[in-house]
């Protein structure tokens, strides 16, 4: 995709404004790390613990190299790791460049605009499936069906992959949306293979407060990469 920070993301909103199916899947420093194949630990975040299980690994790198006109990948921007981890992304995923976005569009300088003009896009949908830990009253659109999900989602509540490809898969224009960790990035590309007609969008942490996860992230207590525009 071509264009700015703000541009990506207003063209994610047209694409859910018009009900045009896609996914996207979004892949920061945690998920790299995991790409190595190296143990990491945050359990204190109240995330994930990955102790070098081979399986993930793969099932992670396959989501981060699968390939379609309507699969979109997130990788971490320059600003944010640097030239050479950046490069590193780019080169790994061996995605086609309209195919690329940020991994942190949804937040830093563009977390307002997708609080004030994104989420209420939810509310068009029909139907709304959420898979998230915490619990969802005080989220301000309304769920269909909640997958509720614990820290260590992957290890053990993997059978959810498969449920949710029950779920979904003969269904058409469902919006799914995952605050799942690494394991959003893996259920982004299984659903989407699995059926094409629905939107899944891995949203990461931006509704941790209303979850009752907390303000685990800078941009989520106000901080000043609240306003920071990436490149």
């Amino acid at each position: 995709m071509i264009g700015t920070f703000p541009k990506h993301l207003q063209r994610f909103e047209e694409l859910l404004r018009n009900k045009t199916p896609f996914s996207l899947s979004r892949y920061g420093d945690g998920e790299l790390t995991i790409m190595k194949g190296v143990p990491l630990d945050l359990a204190s975040k109240k995330e994930f613990t990955y102790d070098g299980n081979t399986n993930m690994q793969k099932e992670l790198l396959d989501s981060f190299t699968y390939q379609d006109d309507s699969y979109f990948v997130g990788i971490g921007c320059k600003c944010c790791v640097g030239d050479e981890t950046y490069e590193e992304y780019k080169t790994l995923c061996q995605q086609p460049a309209e195919n690329l976005t940020w991994a942190n569009i949804f937040v830093n300088g563009n977390y307002n605009y997708f609080l004030h003009n994104i989420m209420p896009l939810f509310e068009t949908f029909d139907e709304v499936v959420l898979v998230s830990p915490g619990t969802t009253e005080r989220l301000p659109f309304k769920v269909s069906k909640h997958f509720k999900i614990g820290p260590d989602v992957w290890g053990k509540q993997y059978n959810l992959k498969e449920d949710l490809v029950t779920y979904t898969k003969d269904k058409e224009g469902v919006l799914v949306l995952l605050c799942a960790g690494p394991f959003a990035n893996i259920l982004c590309k299984t659903l989407h293979e699995s059926n094409n007609r629905n939107t899944y969008l891995d949203l990461g942490s931006v509704f941790n407060v209303p979850l009752g996860i907390g303000a685990n992230r800078g941009y989520l207590q106000g901080a000043a990469t609240l306003h920071k525009i990436c490149i």
